[in-house]
């Protein structure tokens, strides 16, 4: 009498595990990077599309709406208002004179391109912006891994390409925000800045400025470099410095006019704005609408922490937040990531500190961090931390689309922005 061997379904799982990766190794490079990507977002939309099933009453269509209807909603509406009716000559106030929510608050390059995509093709306002968000996504993905080859091997870098597909917020990147197309080009320019193709990344740069408010953080990361290099240039009598790799006095003109550039660019939205309402402080009083106050450098971390915690400990802990941060970027598995990502990271950490009211929405703001996540794959080789780190990025994506992408009334009114 014959027995069948009962198999462990764990064995099964991890035996097709690993013919899945072996078939994944044999494919080039950028087809790796589309694969796992690809498989990031699939994932993502099937908890879309599990939140929506549970989505009540809303302020955009019936309950239980189907995937597309569902991802086009918040700012994606923003978007479409753009598309449809520009931005105002006036801006619009209340009784009191008060400015209201309007559309200078977002950036018009990702409503341009759906707009010219929408005008040629006949497809409607909201499916531009879907498919131009997913292909910038995607382009997103495979700048990040050319970004990440400069620091790394081929397998560390794919892990970090994977830490950068399936964080928490990750999901924004198929939805119709501008944060694809921002990343992509942010990806793209700090690229072309590790390269030293300063010239090149000009115009990258000029498309970021007006794609999402990362500008000012850019150009004081390339003018500190700008001043890092220029003193060892002139220290060093035009020798070789500690890495090896000196600047040339051209490669520090080119460095200057980058940072030139962007410094004109990072201005660029806000002078727009200026120039369209006859008021100079038209981007900073649409921008303010959402938080509810005046714009005062630092002071609404502050306030946040001591809600959150108290009078005391709510003013000790942005302090000991900025310590943590500046401590983590001197890790070795950070300094790994070399200077100009580093930098990066500073200074646009600097700029939230500056310039952001701390809210929900603060964690799709931490998404232009994530040279951080090819350090994250840097601090272990074992796959079983790796691994980890994926599915808790997965768990905690589940908690970003259930709580704060599906919409569900709060007491006073509205809901927390995702």
């Amino acid at each position: 009498m014959s027995t069948v061997a009962r198999r462990n379904p764990l064995a099964s799982a991890g035996d097709l595990a690993n013919r899945a990766a072996a078939a994944l190794r044999g494919l080039s490079s950028w087809l790796q990077v589309t694969v796992l990507y690809v498989g990031a977002r699939l994932l993502s939309a099937c908890i879309f599309m599990a939140a929506a099933l549970h989505q009540g009453p809303n302020p955009w269509f019936p309950p239980k709406p189907d995937y597309w209807n569902f991802i086009n909603i918040w700012d994606a509406r923003w978007y479409g208002r753009v598309i449809a009716n520009g931005y105002p000559a006036i801006l619009p106030t209340d009784t009191a004179g008060n400015v209201q929510e309007n559309t200078w608050a977002f950036y018009p390059l990702f409503p341009a391109l759906a707009g010219g995509l929408s005008r040629l093709t006949g497809l409607s306002p909201a499916a531009s912006l879907t498919l131009i968000a997913m292909l910038a996504g995607w382009g997103a993905a495979l700048a990040v891994y050319a970004l990440f080859r400069q620091k790394a091997s081929h397998g560390p870098a794919m892990w970090g390409v994977a830490f950068f597909s399936v964080f928490p917020v990750s999901a924004v990147l198929q939805v119709p925000y501008a944060e694809p197309l921002s990343l992509l080009l942010l990806a793209w320019a700090l690229l072309l800045v590790i390269r030293r193709q300063y010239l090149l990344a000009m115009p990258v740069v000029v498309l970021l400025c007006l794609s999402r408010p990362v500008g000012v953080p850019f150009a004081a990361m390339v003018g500190l470099l700008l001043v890092g290099h220029a003193i060892t240039f002139f220290r060093n009598g035009r020798q070789p410095g500690r890495d090896g790799e000196a600047h040339s006095t051209r490669d520090l003109a080119s460095l200057a006019g980058l940072t030139a550039v962007a410094g004109v660019s990072a201005l660029a939205w806000p002078a727009a704005a200026w120039a369209a309402t006859g008021d100079p402080q038209a981007y900073t009083k649409t921008e303010t609408v959402w938080r509810g106050q005046d714009l005062v450098p630092f002071k609404p971390w502050f306030d946040a922490g001591v809600e959150l915690l108290g009078p005391v400990p709510g003013v000790i802990a942005p302090v000991v937040f900025v310590a943590l941060f500046a401590a983590m970027l001197f890790l070795p598995p950070v300094v790994r990531l070399g200077a100009e990502l580093r930098l990066w990271c500073a200074c646009y950490m600097g700029y939230l500190l500056a310039f952001l009211h701390p809210q929900t929405s603060t964690f799709r703001m931490l998404l232009p961090l994530f040279p951080l996540a090819l350090g994250a794959a840097f601090l272990s080789r074992s796959r079983a931390y790796r691994g980890t780190v994926v599915v808790m990025f997965l768990l905690l994506q589940i908690v970003w689309i259930v709580w704060l992408w599906a919409w569900a009334p709060l007491p006073g009114g509205g809901d927390y922005p995702p």
